[in-house]
């Protein structure tokens, strides 16, 4: 495309970072969303191709690589898309940041040279601190570090689980062998969690279930809406897709079921863990 005193040619090279911020691009993102709707639509429910999951996601973190500042919104769908192809640690990254980095006053979303997306390995099960709980809540990342705390969770349980049931029945290193077959890709690439007697075991598993409590809590109390319909009736949520939303809301929880809904269906046991914490509080 070529360019003139208004428009630099060739964008994809030049605006890289701040595409919204060249009006000319912005039918071209829509519609490249619109492709990413379109592939989830039809072939993204739950249990559905992977490979149209990886490459809606594909597009969604070069549309953020193409506008940090992420005018249309994208980074609120894609951390569940991370958890449905089994890429807990890059979701968890993902999240992270912006909870830190992309949270602080005085990021310069227009500067490139700055890291963007670039944490790594950071600590699943740390404790959550002032992240996600105080000031403004990023409420569909929320649901999503939830989810992978639970996910966390239900690995240690089937540990313990495992430990308790063929103790004294088979030899440790078979009961090992059981047990690293039990777990996802966070806790599976710790060896000292797999390591861990049963002492150390039961102690994480509590605080993990600490902190799945907290991020109940604080998603329930921001929301209330959105644990109802997602335990009551997630295909009427789903299905409803409004178009505009404010904080709080119905419409807010409806989206953010869509969102998020089929990640946590494709997680077996994690949403009657959380019917159970319901329950209970």
């Amino acid at each position: 495309m070529p360019g003139d005193a208004f428009f630099q040619a060739n964008p994809f090279e030049t605006g890289v970072g701040h595409f919204w911020g060249i009006s000319e691009t912005r039918p071209y993102m829509t519609a490249r969303y619109k492709l990413v709707d379109t592939l989830m639509k039809n072939f993204g429910g739950q249990g559905g191709h992977v490979d149209a999951v990886q490459t809606a996601l594909d597009h969604l973190l070069d549309m953020l690589r193409l506008c940090r500042g992420d005018n249309m919104g994208v980074r609120d769908v894609a951390p569940a898309m991370f958890v449905r192809l089994g890429k807990d640690q890059a979701a968890y990254d993902f999240l992270k940041w912006y909870e830190t980095t992309g949270a602080e006053e005085d990021y310069d979303w227009g500067n490139t040279e700055l890291g963007f997306l670039n944490l790594k390995g950071a600590d699943v099960l740390e404790p959550l601190g002032d992240m996600w709980s105080t000031g403004y809540l990023g409420f569909s990342h929320a649901v999503v570090v939830l989810l992978l705390k639970v996910r966390v969770l239900l690995d240690l349980q089937a540990i313990q689980n495992a430990t308790r049931v063929l103790h004294d029945t088979v030899p440790p290193e078979i009961i090992q062998l059981v047990r690293d077959q039990l777990v996802g890709s966070v806790v599976g690439s710790r060896s000292d969690i797999l390591n861990s007697g049963p002492d150390k075991i039961a102690t994480l598993i509590q605080s993990i279930k600490g902190q799945v409590k907290q991020l109940y809590k604080t998603t329930n109390n921001y929301n209330d809406h959105f644990w109802k319909w997602m335990l009551k009736d997630p295909a009427y949520a789903i299905a409803a897709r409004p178009e505009a939303y404010s904080a709080k809301t119905e419409e807010e929880a409806f989206l953010v079921i869509g969102y998020t809904y089929y990640a946590w269906a494709e997680t077996p046991g994690a949403i009657d863990m959380i019917k159970s914490l319901r329950k209970a509080i």
